[in-house]
């Protein structure tokens, strides 16, 4: 039985030490969350196999930057994105999208 438990403690252990760590904001190109003001950014914890994201979009005439979580797999957030943009460019347009696999790696800001 005690064997049992270790072993359970040592794979929830094991599973919690893999979630990845991002920081979480949106907000308009020219805003604390554009800028990194890492005060007023949270830290969020990403539930499964993560990542992180930083993206810099234009939706119709509205345009905004957003940081956060991202589920990994075959198809990433960015592909996804720039496909959005290339079958409907008036609709959307992409300006920056970047993924990364290290707590906290969606610092960067907008150029």
């Amino acid at each position: 039985m005690k064997v049992a438990v270790i072993c359970a403690l040592l794979i929830a252990g094991a599973l919690h030490s893999d979630a990845t760590q991002c920081y979480e904001c949106d907000g308009p190109p020219d805003g604390d969350c554009a800028k990194a003001v890492v005060e007023s950014m949270k830290v969020v914890t990403c539930e499964g196999i993560s990542l992180c994201h930083y993206t810099d979009t234009r939706s119709g005439s509205e345009r905004g930057v957003s940081r956060g979580c991202t589920k990994d797999g075959p198809t990433d957030l960015c592909t996804l994105l720039y496909q959005l943009a290339a079958s409907n460019p008036m609709g959307l347009r992409v300006f920056e999208c970047k993924t990364c696999r290290q707590d906290k790696c969606n610092i960067q800001i907008t150029n």
